[in-house]
């Protein structure tokens, strides 16, 4: 009997000490077993032993450009959306060895402001969402390769304690580590709203609709969002002591997309806003549905539109593939030899309409109620070039040739319409004629563009339409479009070189 009672005042001793220690670690105490568990499912990497000598591969002369890298999670198994953890590690191990060097955002907006020099190969890798398998999964494996990253914090889920997500305490810890950054992604901006009585849109992009007071006025959206915008940043500056001073813009999408949005104006003000609180945003390139290969460059340079930086959301592309990528758009200067077919369809970018590969020549057309197609290739950021396309359309057809196309609002275009050939400039929506003379259709029609700094140049089978016009378009890629029921038009070869 003694000793049940001597056993009963030990147990209650243990349990005050316990209770105490729970008292003074708590809310910490969850968060550092939650952490602990994380950190020793994921603490088995070591780098290779050919990683750990002098690379080979290592250029010697600064880059002009950084390619930016975008993943969500790194999971155990493939889904759809995110990379395992086998292939993002063959994918990090892939670019230890071929010499890339991981640089801080904060060192490329420095690039941008003359006051830092990238060294050769840099890159920059980012996560999104604020995820847990964003960091735990990655962080021995970039501290192993000497690599580092950063995250764009939804702090909505932060603020939850959302056990899918990052809390405060474990983003201490990607803080004090000096291998991440930290930035921006809104607070709320993830949230689906309600926009009619049986329709959603995306926080960011649409009014909200109630079936008592209908949609939310302008004035009630403009404070919404940047309200969120706000307290993204407040989040994390009250919470970390960091402010920061970048943003990946919320689903890559507020308000571009008609389909998301009640509010076409939305695309506006989040602009305006980013540009008020933010020096730099972050927006995925373009890429092939089926393959994840990118179908425009995701380098950035220095005179790169700030709030237009560029992302390759990678997932599952193998190590091979993603290296041809990188290789693929490193050189800036437009220099495309398409003489076939086959080849352009893998280099084109397919906006909207139809096209088909037949008899080895690519061709757009216009079918199922769809009046229009339009297909670019090249990058974004070409500046002077000379294209030459051969084009064959039939009678029935108009058809245009682009330059410097950037958006459907700014772009240089010579357009085809009936015996009439228009060479004209659509800048900020607005489109104003630049030359325009009749021609004459045959089976072919070879055009040359030219754009050198503030000109255009256009010449139909090496007749004139314009020479040295003055245009406001500063860059942009190639493209071919057409228009009309039942049109189509037949790229023969299609050649752009630096001018």
């Amino acid at each position: 009997m003694t000793f049940n009672k001597a056993k009963i005042v030990h147990v209650l001793f243990m349990f005050i000490i316990l209770s105490g220690l729970g008292y003074y670690l708590f809310p910490r105490g969850n968060q550092i077993y939650k952490s602990f568990e994380n950190w020793r499912r994921y603490s088995s990497y070591a780098m290779p032993g050919f990683l750990k000598n002098p690379d080979a591969n290592m250029k010697e002369n600064p880059a002009e450009s950084v390619p930016i890298l975008m993943y969500h999670g790194i999971v155990k198994n493939k889904d759809g959306n995110n990379t395992t953890r086998s292939v993002f590690t063959a994918q990090m191990e892939m670019l230890k060895y071929e010499g890339y060097r991981t640089i801080t955002i904060a060192d490329y907006n420095n690039y941008r402001k003359g006051i830092f020099k990238l060294p050769p190969k840099p890159i920059i890798i980012t996560f999104d969402d604020g995820r847990k398998d964003s960091f735990y999964p990655v962080d021995k494996i970039f501290k192993e390769l000497d690599f580092r990253g950063a995250i764009f914090v939804a702090t909505e889920k932060a603020n939850a304690d959302d056990r899918f997500y990052l809390g405060w305490d474990e983003l201490a810890v990607l803080r004090d580590s000096g291998r991440w950054e930290i930035e921006a992604h809104g607070r709320n901006s993830h949230r689906e709203i309600p926009t009619s009585a049986t329709s959603t849109g995306r926080f960011l992009a649409a009014r909200v609709w109630d079936k008592t007071r209908g949609l939310e006025s302008i004035e009630e959206f403009r404070r919404r969002v940047e309200k969120d915008y706000m307290d993204g940043i407040s989040d994390i500056k009250n919470n970390l002591g960091v402010t920061p001073k970048y943003l990946a813009v919320p689903l890559n999408d507020y308000g571009a997309s008609l389909k998301e949005t009640n509010y076409p104006e939305s695309l506006q003000l989040n602009r305006e806003l980013t540009e008020r609180y933010f020096e730099l945003a972050f927006v995925e390139t373009a890429h092939n549905s089926e393959t994840n290969l990118p179908l425009e460059t995701f380098y950035n340079f220095a005179d790169s539109n700030p709030y237009e930086l560029k992302r390759l959301e990678v997932r599952n592309l193998s190590p091979k593939n993603l290296l041809s990528a990188l290789k693929r758009f490193e050189d800036r200067k437009p220099a495309f030899k398409l003489a076939s077919g086959e080849k352009l369809a893998r280099e084109v970018f397919l906006r909207y309409g139809n096209s088909s590969l037949q008899n080895g020549n690519f061709i757009l057309f216009t079918k199922n109620g769809a009046r229009s197609v339009r297909a670019t290739f090249g990058d974004r950021d070409w500046i002077n070039y000379s294209a030459e396309i051969s084009l064959s359309f039939a009678d029935n057809t108009n058809a245009s040739v682009l330059a410097r196309y950037t958006d459907e609002d700014n772009y240089i275009s010579l357009d085809f319409y009936g015996k009439y050939a228009t060479l004209k400039e659509v800048s900020g929506g607005r489109i104003k004629a630049l030359a325009e003379k009749t021609f004459t259709r045959g089976n072919a029609v070879i055009i040359k563009v030219r754009v050198d700094n503030g000109l255009v140049s256009a010449y139909i089978n090496d007749a004139p339409i314009a020479v040295n016009a003055p245009i406001k378009s500063e860059r942009g890629s190639v493209g071919i479009s057409a228009w009309g029921e039942n049109s189509s038009v037949i790229i023969n070869y299609l050649n752009v070189n630096s001018s």
